[in-house]
């Protein structure tokens, strides 16, 4: 039997779409379609292996060679042990919940970052000491801060939750990547955050602009008393 009909038949004995076969042995699933369509004439063989340890069999079996081929040529015999259908799906659910999770931080990652070129063009405005433009950097400030607030938030729970030594035990490598990936978007958001809200409270604290700071609390503090005063 020819390679790449050999690949499609033990694909198929195991269960697996070309896509799930391509996440199990962490290659794409254009490098699965092509091998067994033939499309690839002397493939490497880091790749064979991974589809070998994908399919839970040896690299000399999926070559149509004998069995102590390997052992001559140094090469490691794969002894996987294949996730359980119900595995399967639960890898599938985590998948699904890290691909939402990424683009809930990714989504905060822009909303940084539309404050910060919005902070970078009141900051470079001739008018930038007036009672309007300090009173939108101190909001952004406040907003800035409450994202950063979200980010960490969001980071800690995905650490604690979908992290745990416990729970990620014997995940495999396609499921830990994207898990991990989450993790490193929020705390990167984070890190943004941080970042913009130093530079905007630097900005605030700057002579020129200080005694401008100081009529907006005065304002913001009048209007909250003239709140309370209409409610007595």
């Amino acid at each position: 039997m020819e390679f790449d009909k050999r690949i499609r038949a033990a694909r198929k004995a195991a269960g697996l779409s070309q896509e799930a076969l391509a996440r199990r042995a962490d290659v794409s699933a254009q490098s699965v379609r092509q091998l067994e369509q033939g499309g690839v004439y002397d493939p490497h063989y880091s790749t064979v292996s991974k589809i070998a340890q994908g399919l839970g069999m040896p690299v000399s079996e999926l070559l149509g060679e004998p069995a102590y081929a390997e052992e001559e040529v140094g090469a490691p015999k794969v002894e996987a042990s294949l996730p359980s259908e119900s595995e399967e799906r639960r890898y599938e659910v985590e998948l699904a919940v890290a691909e939402r999770a990424k683009g809930e931080a990714v989504q905060i990652r822009e909303r940084i970052e539309q404050n910060r070129a919005h902070a970078e063009q009141l900051l470079g405005a001739q008018d930038s000491t007036d009672v309007v433009v300090v009173a939108e950097l101190r909001a952004m400030s406040s907003r800035v801060s409450e994202l950063g607030d979200i980010a960490a938030t969001r980071r800690e729970t995905w650490q604690d939750e979908r992290l745990d030594p416990a729970r990620i035990e014997g995940r495999p490598e396609y499921v830990m990547q994207p898990l991990e990936g989450v993790l490193a978007e929020f705390l990167a958001a984070e890190q943004q955050a941080s970042s913009l809200g130093e530079r905007l409270q630097e900005a605030l604290d700057d002579e020129r602009i200080e005694r401008t700071r100081s009529l907006v609390q005065e304002e913001e503090q009048a209007g909250r008393l003239g709140k309370a005063g209409a409610a007595d």
